[in-house]
């Protein structure tokens, strides 16, 4: 696989079309060190794909997917994956991500990512998509950890474990959302202490950050990328940073868009977590 050459740490906040005109005008005075985007509203909106190519000309590009279904029990299909691999020629992404999950089954697509059993054969299943997708790409994959809303009674790893495995047996990176590990901690009583101590960290390249919402009186999360980051993810954040400070972070809001200072507000505040980390 190529090695493409990734930014020293820093923060990026995630690009939608609301936000198109801005970063087109200005740099920001505050330092952001690059965008992402879900690379499948570009491939039939050429509006917008011209748009996204002019940034990419002020902006390092992320490519966060949510269609390459990693956990399907087929292949992705290749002329999906052309598509992509053609937007990927024209924008340059420094970085390709995706999700520990699934949404297509005997050729059809789903809008949502779907959980998976954490077990041998899932594992099995996953790393055969992701050497399959990184040899197509001819580059390395993240696969980020989901925010679930169950668990699977033959789970058969606890989820670090899952993604050490998958790491170790496909090169593939870890993304991990530090927002869905406080969800599913909620969720389903995870000790997130014992899930940073057992991760392999030197697998980890990115972490992302967003907000959520509570459900049920408080005692079950929902993962919206809606509100700002909440103070028990920021302390979530400021121990992974100790345990890999080369990671790369990530402003994550998708619905409910805030104004652009907003977000740039809550990048600030990330920088300013990453060195509390080191204080």
């Amino acid at each position: 696989m190529t090695n493409f050459q990734v930014l020293q740490p820093s923060v990026g906040v995630g690009l939608r079309s609301q936000y198109f005109e801005y970063f087109l005008a200005d740099i920001p005075k505050i330092p952001i060190g690059w965008l992402e985007v879900h690379p499948e509203n570009y491939l039939d909106h050429y509006p917008n794909r011209e748009k996204l190519k002019k940034i990419s000309e002020k902006f390092p590009i992320s490519f966060h997917c949510v269609s390459l279904s990693l956990g399907a029990s087929e292949l992705p299909a290749i002329d999906h994956l052309q598509r992509l691999k053609d937007l990927m020629q024209e924008i340059s992404p420094f970085i390709i991500s995706e999700h520990l999950s699934w949404n297509t089954l005997d050729g059809f697509g789903y809008n949502d990512l779907y959980p998976m059993p954490l077990t041998d054969e899932s594992l099995k299943q996953m790393a055969q998509n992701i050497n399959f997708i990184q040899d197509f790409f001819d580059r390395q994959i993240y696969v980020e950890n989901p925010s679930t809303y169950l668990t699977f009674q033959n789970d058969m790893y606890p989820e670090y474990e899952f993604l050490n495995q998958l790491s170790k047996a496909t090169g593939c990176g870890v993304l991990l959302d530090l927002n869905n590990l406080y969800v599913q901690s909620v969720n389903h009583g995870w000790n997130t202490a014992e899930y940073m101590e057992n991760l392999n960290w030197e697998s980890v390249k990115e972490f992302h950050l967003a907000g959520h919402i509570r459900a049920l009186e408080g005692d079950f999360l929902i993962d919206t990328h809606n509100r700002p980051v909440c103070h028990d993810v920021w302390d979530l954040y400021k121990n992974a940073a100790r345990y890999q400070p080369n990671a790369l972070t990530l402003i994550e809001w998708d619905e409910d868009l805030p104004d652009i200072h907003i977000l740039l507000d809550q990048a600030v505040k990330a920088e300013k977590y990453r060195e509390l980390a080191y204080a």
